[in-house]
């Protein structure tokens, strides 16, 4: 699988520094959401172990030199927020003998998700470097992360263009799908697209999965929320999709262009509605058991209380 074009020129990057014996202990990973972050990270570890594969899923990679950095909560199922039991593991990894590889690689995707603890835990590990042996952390929030974690890791430059998005866009679209009326012109595809970027943030992952996916598409199905079986249809939708937080993301794009192109009557409701939709997102992303279905629930009546102002 060939890797995205905007990561081409970092990968070229990275296999210079590599040729060159200048790898840094710790490296920076950002990328936006929607923008591949699963390729990139697998052909980074494929570059830096000299693999000539490496499996779709990094989490389940086996291999003497990789560590994939994960915590898991007390059922076994893999948790979001990276403990300070990990990093202290991480720390066993990085001192142990290369196996096979040129190096050793761990990832911590999403650092920003790390405890406090697991925070200093890290900060240790990166002030006592280790020969042959990389940290890399990914995150699409590089503010969250603490400045002494940021100050020991070197950054990889990244190029994410608006016009690199649409180019891609329109040829993963060639000949393979038809989105809608607007499309009949070429006009229409670009304009279709562009919405598409607009809503996921200029992601053109999701972008593609909205244009493809109807039930991907929130603004296109927002119609349908209603009251009686209308209305449970759509929060049933809403509750099974497969990114949940990526929809309520477009959501909240969408009340923030009607707040942009609104009247002061209608603002006190749509930030009401954006201040509702933010609490029920982390709710979503940090609490186990949480009755999804309810707070969507919530969410729309908050979003019917805008409609009817």
């Amino acid at each position: 699988m060939m890797v995205l074009p905007w990561f081409d020129s970092t990968i070229s990057t990275l296999r210079r520094v590599l040729g060159e014996d200048r790898l840094p202990h710790g490296l920076l990973v950002v990328i936006p959401e929607g923008w591949g972050r699963d390729d990139f990270l697998r052909e980074l570890v494929r570059t830096m172990l000299d693999l000539r594969s490496v499996p779709s899923q990094l989490d389940t990679f086996a291999h003497p030199d990789f560590r994939w950095v994960q915590s898991y909560d007390e059922d076994g199922e893999p948790s979001k927020v990276i403990q300070v039991g990990a990093i202290r593991d991480l720390g066993e990894f990085v001192v142990q003998r290369v196996a096979s590889a040129p190096r050793k690689v761990a990832v911590l995707p999403q650092a920003h998700n790390m405890t406090i603890n697991a925070t200093n835990a890290l900060l240790k590990t990166l002030e006592e470097p280790v020969s042959n042996c990389c940290l890399v952390l990914e995150t699409s929030r590089p503010g969250q992360l603490l400045p002494t974690i940021l100050s020991r890791c070197q950054k990889l430059p990244f190029r994410f263009r608006r016009a690199d998005a649409l180019q891609w866009l329109e040829e993963s679209l060639a000949g393979k799908v038809n989105i809608g009326k607007r499309a009949e012109a070429a006009e229409g595809v670009a304009y279709a697209m562009g919405e598409a970027l607009e809503l996921c943030g200029g992601g053109p992952l999701h972008a593609l999965e909205l244009l493809t996916r109807p039930d991907a598409n929130l603004l296109a199905v927002l119609g349908s929320a209603g009251t009686g079986p209308s209305r449970a249809k759509f929060l049933d939708q809403l509750a099974a999709a497969g990114d949940l937080p990526s929809l309520l993301d477009q959501w909240y794009r969408i009340a923030l262009r009607k707040l942009a192109k609104g009247n002061k009557r209608s603002a006190e409701p749509l930030l009401a509605f954006a201040d509702e939709l933010l609490i029920c997102r982390f709710q979503i992303e940090s609490t186990k058991g949480v009755n999804v279905r309810l707070l969507l629930d919530r969410l729309l009546f908050v979003w019917e209380g805008y409609a009817d102002s």
